[in-house]
């Protein structure tokens, strides 16, 4: 990929602790690495799986989303691991396009509950709201 500057491999500890907070969820009946950083999510409740990228990109700009697309297929998810990670808007509606859910740790976690465009659009909630 062009812009290695904005993106690292993640880091061992930070996949170590993807898998075992997902792991954990009471949504998610099991965890399967498919190849390096994606994974496939069974989930309970007769939800479909997930196909997830985990991601350590710094700043997610929609030329990523452009990358990651054109390189992984099939994903539904692409979930930034690094606690600073953070994405622009074009990024997120980018990504909504292609049906796929752009999220970090925190918002993952909630929406791996829904199915559908809810988890695609599926935002935390602000305590001001």
């Amino acid at each position: 990929m062009a812009r290695d500057k904005n993106r690292q491999k993640p880091a061992p500890s930070s996949v170590a602790y993807f898998e075992r907070v997902i792991g954990n969820h009471n949504t998610v009946a099991s965890i399967n690495e498919m190849s390096e950083n994606v994974y496939e999510i069974e989930r309970t409740g007769n939800r479909p799986k997930l196909r997830i990228l985990v991601a350590d990109i710094y700043v997610v700009g929609e030329a990523d989303i452009f990358e990651i697309i054109t390189s992984y297929f099939n994903l539904d998810c692409i979930l930034l691991i690094g606690f600073y990670n953070r994405t622009s808007w074009a990024a997120k509606e980018r990504a909504r396009k292609e049906n796929i859910g752009l999220f970090d740790i925190r918002e993952f976690f909630g929406a791996v509950n829904y199915v559908g465009e809810k988890m695609i659009n599926y935002e935390l909630k602000r305590k001001d709201d």
